[in-house]
């Protein structure tokens, strides 16, 4: 399982030439605000995770946007994304699915309150189910485990950076994680 974090914004061209990319997949593109420098961001870093874990790029045509969940894979590997105001992050495992939630801390939050929101939000991502669905989370008092409606996640944080809290959920056990930051890598997808 690996998890990867980037700090910062792509340049234009890049995610520019991400979401021209992705609109072939059937992306709707809205210009590019800040959540879309993030959407293009994460795109990046999953195909680039992807990419590591397997080692050949991923097959573009199997990339799915199920309207009401998360896009997947038709076969695999399994993704999460979260992004914080500073920070981009995604998880990816060939075991099985997964949630990913990253928050940037600051001196207002409550870091005990930080640590419940990342695990609840995380078992809501790996269970496939949406944040209206927050209130129904109910996790061990240690957040080793969470439960969404007929769900069990296993959860652990992710030690990402000092200025920001994450946590990854997991629906099989994981024996080990491997974190690693970078700035994303593929080329334009010009030859996909």
């Amino acid at each position: 399982l690996m998890v990867a974090a980037w700090r910062g914004r792509t340049e234009v061209g890049r995610a520019a030439c991400m979401y021209s990319a992705v609109a072939a997949v059937q992306i709707p593109v809205y210009g590019l605000g800040e959540h879309e420098w993030a959407s293009a961001s994460s795109l990046e870093l999953v195909l680039d995770a992807v990419t590591r874990l397997r080692g050949a790029p991923p097959d573009m045509s199997r990339l799915r946007f199920p309207a009401g969940h998360k896009p997947s894979f038709s076969d695999g590997p399994w993704f999460s994304v979260s992004h914080s105001r500073t920070r981009v992050a995604i998880a990816v495992s060939d075991r099985c699915d997964l949630g990913i939630d990253v928050e940037d801390r600051n001196g207002l939050a409550d870091p005990a309150a930080l640590d419940r929101w990342t695990a609840i939000e995380a078992t809501l991502k790996a269970a496939g189910c949406g944040l209206r669905h927050s209130r129904e989370v109910r996790l061990a008092g240690d957040l080793a485990t969470g439960e969404a409606p007929g769900q069990v996640v296993h959860l652990r944080g992710i030690a990402l950076a000092p200025d920001c809290v994450a946590r990854l959920a997991t629906l099989l056990p994981v024996a080990a994680v491997r974190v690693e930051e970078w700035s994303p890598s593929l080329p334009c997808l010009a030859n996909r």
